[in-house]
């Protein structure tokens, strides 16, 4: 049971749905566990898969902000931390944390540049939207990301508008820190678009696999 993965060995199988005595579907993939030291622990399928990162990457793109000492500037809480390390479902809770932020560094919703759908929230609890209810980038999944991006360039007094462009000095310092913590040469990084507008990088998964690593690992604040 195999099906080909484009970059080396295929992918294996990872999960099958079976009703009753019968196998309705089985789900293919990659699977790659390594530790700090870069050592292949265990894998499934093909390891070396180049795949896009997507949203996987936004600890490593917030990065240059928490090492520049933004969250210590600005004053920023962990849970607020955790929203630029990560994709959020829209909920009042998530829009208050993201306001806040912008207000601390003096920024507006209009400038988020994620673009504006309706809270995911909606879809995980399979309820339609009200009917009329108006949405910002605030309720953006990747407003958070936007937020510490926009923190970065007001820590670092660069211009605020543009800054998804991928030659910005944001976008520069993060496919530093990208390629530093995945271990890839910045030159052979690949940069693709995400769905937000932000700039990505497809990698290795093993490579992915030993940045989650070493960011777990690093010195004795594990932030």
């Amino acid at each position: 049971m195999s099906r080909v993965s484009p970059s080396g060995p295929p992918h294996a199988p990872l999960a099958i749905v079976s009703r009753g005595d019968a196998t309705e579907s089985v789900h293919y993939g990659s699977v790659a566990v390594v530790d700090a030291e870069g050592r292949l622990l265990f894998s499934a399928g093909d390891p070396e898969f180049l795949t896009t990162t997507r949203s996987a990457l936004k600890p490593l793109q917030a990065l240059p902000f928490v090492a520049g000492g933004g969250i210590e500037r600005f004053g920023f809480s962990m849970p607020q931390v955790a929203l630029l390390c990560a994709s959020h479902s829209g909920e009042p809770r998530h829009i208050e944390a993201v306001s806040d932020m912008l207000n601390r560094i003096g920024c507006m919703p209009e400038q988020l540049l994620c673009g504006v759908h309706p809270p995911l929230y909606y879809a995980a609890n399979d309820e339609l939207p009200p009917a009329g209810a108006k949405f910002s980038t605030l309720h953006h999944n990747c407003s958070g990301k936007h937020t510490g991006m926009l923190a970065y360039c007001r820590q670092c007094s660069l211009p605020v508008d543009a800054y998804v462009a991928v030659d910005h000095p944001l976008q520069q310092a993060i496919r530093t820190a990208v390629a530093h913590l995945t271990g890839v040469a910045e030159r052979e990084l690949i940069c693709v678009v995400d769905g937000c507008s932000a700039p990505n990088y497809a990698v290795p998964l093993s490579r992915l696999a030993y940045a989650y690593a070493r960011l777990a690992g690093e010195g004795e604040d594990a932030r």
